[in-house]
């Protein structure tokens, strides 16, 4: 009999010390909070928040987002520092406006080592860290890598095929693999960007009547072309543009489902700490072009959709109006496991307005990633907007139609000051240029960026 228990004996004394030594090694704060629970930050490139139920659209794109979002809080104003996926993601990690964390493609520039990222602030308090995602302008290349231990990128140059799908498989079996463990996951896709080329399963009688002369799968030559006028398009060709992008968010939408579900059957759900999020939208017509972004600082390409789902169901079914930003997307999850976060932080924890206490409400500094000393910018918050010059009554012209900056001189010259005050004292030291292999270059050009 003791031969027989001696395995067991064994195997038990081995997951005591392993407990002892994590106890030891990973940080109180986060020994207290999360002995088995996972960070799953999800980000889907160019997701519109009006085209989500739980943002008010009609449109039925997305149930599996919407249930997703009766389990946790939505923040329906939520204003992203850039247009563009680096600069807006860069913001995201590092809690700081373009100009102050300096990741680049315009510049050719990574994110200032000046500053911590996401993933090395929880990996020195105990979480294991991965990504599966998209590349492009956020490979490695850019330092978006900085504090995982896994960083997987797509690597191919056809973003027909960059699915959100599979982007998840992997993930899901790193999480199973975590389990036990403080974990952090970033999830990416470019599923939603152009080219737009749904499957068939996805498409509605918007897309399949179409007869006009665009192809089922339109790219970024396609829309260059439209937008810079050298190839016609009608009304119902744009419609036709639109309703591709569509159904590509009822696709993502449907692999969103399955990711979710996929955790509740592992066990991973109700204790994690789940973001879905999105780094910029997609101009529509709105200001003349369509399925374009990173050209302008309006709306339609700054807001954003925001859900947090905390563990156990705290905060479910909270709705926040008042304005947050993407900056504030990091101070919130390091004040939910009790880390401390970094004086050089621009954005604040929303956790209070969750609680129900009354916050000062943040101005929102936006960006466009250019090849200049001084960016673009523009400085928002619920009620006035100064947009590169051009002032924005946000509750009566929330579509950004009617400069004000000669009728109100006073508002223009307040936001002008503060964006000035901002901008000037978040400056970066300036990141050295980095290579661009031939196959990021690929990648780039296919997502537009470059010509």
């Amino acid at each position: 009999m003791v031969l027989k228990r001696k395995g067991p004996l064994i195997s038990a004394a081995i997951l005591i010390v392993a407990a002892l030594w994590w106890m030891v090694t990973v940080p109180a704060s986060v020994a207290r909070t999360c002995r088995d629970c996972a960070i799953i930050l999800v980000s889907i490139d160019t997701l519109r928040s009006d085209r989500l139920g739980s943002y008010g659209s009609a449109l039925e794109l997305t149930p599996n987002i919407d249930r997703f979002s009766r389990d946790s809080a939505v923040f329906r104003t939520a204003i992203a520092q850039a247009p563009s996926t680096a600069a807006s993601h860069g913001s995201i990690f590092t809690s700081l406006i373009p100009s102050a964390h300096g990741g680049s493609v315009s510049k050719k520039a990574p994110l200032s080592q000046a500053h911590p990222v996401m993933a090395e602030i929880l990996s020195e308090h105990g979480f294991r860290t991965a990504s599966y995602n998209g590349g492009g302008q956020i490979s490695s290349t850019f330092g978006f890598n900085r504090g995982f231990e896994i960083y997987e990128s797509y690597s191919e140059g056809d973003y027909e095929k960059e699915y959100l799908a599979d982007r998840s498989k992997p993930a899901l079996k790193w999480l199973e693999a975590m389990t036990g463990r403080p974990s952090f996951l970033f999830l990416h896709s470019y599923e939603v960007h152009h080219p737009y080329a749904p499957a068939e399963e996805f498409c509605d009688d918007a897309i399949r009547s179409y007869a006009g002369p665009l192809p089922r799968s339109v790219d970024a030559k396609i829309l260059r072309a439209i937008n810079k006028t050298r190839m016609p398009a009608t009304d119902g060709d744009r419609a036709y543009v639109e309703a591709l992008y569509n159904a590509e968010v009822r696709s993502v939408d449907k692999a969103f489902g399955e990711f979710i579900d996929a955790l509740k059957g592992m066990g991973r759900y109700e204790n994690s700490l789940i973001i879905l999020t999105s780094d910029h939208g997609e101009e529509f017509g709105e200001h003349k072009a369509i399925g374009w972004h990173s050209h302008t600082l309006y709306d339609e390409l700054l807001k954003v959709p925001l859900i947090i789902k905390f563990p156990e169901g705290q905060f479910a079914g909270k709705v926040v109006t008042q304005q947050v930003r993407s900056i504030d997307i990091l101070p919130t999850v390091l004040e939910h496991f009790h880390i401390p976060s970094n004086k050089h932080f621009q954005g604040v924890s929303v956790l209070g307005l969750l609680r129900g206490e009354s916050l000062s409400e943040g101005f929102a500094v936006s960006q466009k990633d250019v090849d200049r000393p001084t960016l673009p910018a523009a400085i928002r918050n619920s009620d006035w907007k100064l947009n590169m010059g051009r002032l924005y009554d946000m509750v009566n012209d929330p579509g950004e139609r009617r400069n004000l900056a000669k009728q109100r001189p006073e508002i223009f010259n307040a936001f002008k000051a503060m964006l000035d005050s901002i901008v000037s004292s978040s400056a970066s030291d300036g990141n050295e240029e980095v290579q661009i292999d031939e196959g990021a270059v690929e990648q780039l050009r296919t997502l537009g960026y470059l010509d």
